[in-house]
């Protein structure tokens, strides 16, 4: 949670990817980006999600 702090107390666009589970236990990837990226950085999100 503390790492997820950082994008809203900074007020940047932020996008968590689920990307798999190992061991039983789920991982995944946050993305943060610069103020005004929003569309960018889920742009980049659905190019490494390969959708």
């Amino acid at each position: 949670m503390n790492l997820l702090c950082i994008a809203g107390l900074g007020g940047l666009p932020q996008v968590s990817l689920p990307l798999a589970r190992l061991e039983g236990v789920p991982f995944g990837l946050s993305l943060v980006g610069p103020v005004g990226s929003d569309t960018a950085l889920l742009r980049a999100a659905v190019a490494m999600a390969g959708r």
